[in-house]
């Protein structure tokens, strides 16, 4: 009876370990990114300005949304594959579109806005600092 017993456990390990992975696998990624912010228009000085960031990457939900501001999906097409494009349906959206590398953490996002603003920087992976209070 317990040698029927050992495969079946086995199965179960195996389902309980699948389940887990794929859990954690669907929680968003949040990311802090520290960069400049400047204003993309030739009328205006073009001084960046250091600027702090995060962004939340939800890969389940095939967005980003860049702190403050409301979630754009992710574009069809991308030639490299180390590249996470995002760009907004809508041109009414305040996050026109932006471009991540999920190696080297570098981010360009631009944000229309009057005048338009352009982020250009480098994200991390991010731990919050203290637990939120939505959570409890």
């Amino acid at each position: 009876m317990v040698r029927a017993l050992v495969p079946t456990m086995r199965w179960l390990a195996f389902l309980a370990a699948l389940v887990v992975c794929s859990a954690a696998k669907s929680e968003p990624i949040h990311l802090a990114c520290e960069g400049t912010m400047r204003a993309n228009e030739p009328k205006h000085d073009r001084l960046d300005e250091r600027y702090l960031l995060s962004l939340v990457i939800d890969l389940s939900g095939r967005s980003v949304k860049a702190e403050g501001h409301q979630p754009v999906p992710f574009k069809r097409f991308t030639e490299d594959e180390d590249v996470v494009a995002f760009a907004s349906p809508k041109a009414s959206d305040d996050v026109l579109d932006g471009r991540l590398n999920r190696i080297t953490g570098e981010a360009l996002i631009h944000f229309l806005t009057d005048p338009m603003f352009e982020f250009h920087g480098r994200c991390h992976r991010a731990e919050s600092l203290f637990e939120s209070p939505h959570t409890r």
